[in-house]
């Protein structure tokens, strides 16, 4: 019998924007049940705060899942992630939490994001209240997440409120991955942080002291008005030479890996012969060589839906 020819089809360029947040609301939202939000949820919690940032920011819509408590059940709340095609996660009660606790929670969510391909923007622990305590610990932080993860600091203030940055630094990456591509820093001036300022305002020496230990800061700038300034993972270190030092590079990788993975679902049952084998090549470099521009008006097509999990206040 004649074996029927083996037809590759195109990849398609997976999605980049699913963002979930893990978080404290302070309603009586059924525990670890999705819900879809379209808007800012009611009350003055760091997840509502931090999701007014995120909306703010141009994000679009999301799903919030309630969990008991800050101080959350994280494998469950996780677990209740795995039918998200999730790609950006934060919980931004982690900027409430001193820096025991905190590293006590990012090493799950990190362990989560390297198995989902997922990448962790992380808000520092209330106890980082200056240039020395960010130079001070930011070593276990970094040890405990390395190329998924990437943390920005100080937090915001949006009037008298303190906003942790997750919110808007995750609306920044939505808003960049749209208008310029995955590959692309969200960060400089093309990368403001609506209706807020930096909680502690930073000069470029300063900068200068935690850049190049992988702490991405918050500025304000005269005109420009409050941006990301910084792209670096926690991997990112002057110290460790890292493949993975930026956050554009390693998401990128990110969403090629994603798009590969799902663009050759068709070949699991296929005969493993020198057909197929060709085809996965001349699929793959087609997909590999079809160019930025190309790849980011197809991108356009893939924007996916926010996801949102969070739990009663603090």
């Amino acid at each position: 019998m004649t074996a029927l020819p083996v037809s590759a089809s195109s990849i398609q360029p997976a999605a980049t924007t699913t963002t979930v947040f893990i978080g404290a609301v302070s309603d009586d939202s059924p525990l670890y049940e999705a819900r879809a939000v379209t808007s800012p949820i009611a009350g003055d919690t760091l997840l509502a705060r931090s999701l007014s940032q995120f909306f703010l920011g141009g994000a679009p819509s999301g799903w919030i899942v309630p969990v008991p408590s800050a101080n959350v059940d994280l494998p469950r709340a996780l677990a209740a992630i795995d039918p998200v095609a999730v790609n950006l996660l934060a919980m931004p009660d982690l900027a409430a939490m001193a820096t025991s606790d905190h590293l006590a929670a990012l090493a799950p969510i990190a362990s989560y994001c390297a198995r989902r391909g997922a990448f962790f923007i992380i808000d520092p622990p209330s106890d980082w209240t200056s240039v020395d305590a960010v130079q001070n610990h930011i070593g276990p932080v970094a040890s405990a997440v390395r190329e998924n993860g990437a943390i920005y600091w100080p937090s915001l203030l949006s009037g008298t409120s303190k906003v942790p940055a997750s919110g808007g630094v995750a609306a920044v990456y939505i808003s960049t991955d749209v208008s310029r591509g995955v590959w692309v820093a969200p960060a400089g001036v093309l990368a403001p942080l609506a209706d807020a300022t930096p909680a502690i305002l930073l000069n470029d020496a300063q900068n200068g002291l935690i850049n190049p230990l992988g702490v991405n800061a918050i500025r304000s700038f005269p005109v420009y008005g409050t941006v990301v300034w910084g792209a670096r993972t926690l991997d990112g270190a002057d110290g460790l030479g890292s493949q993975w030092k930026y956050v554009p590079v390693r998401r990128l990788a990110l969403f090629i890996e994603a798009s590969i993975k799902a663009g050759l679902q068709w070949t699991v049952f296929q005969p493993n012969t020198e057909a197929l084998w060709a085809n996965i090549r001349a699929t793959v470099t087609s997909f590999m060589s079809c160019g930025s521009s190309n790849l980011r008006s197809r991108s356009l097509t893939a924007r996916a839906t926010v996801t949102v999990f969070a739990s009663p206040s603090l």
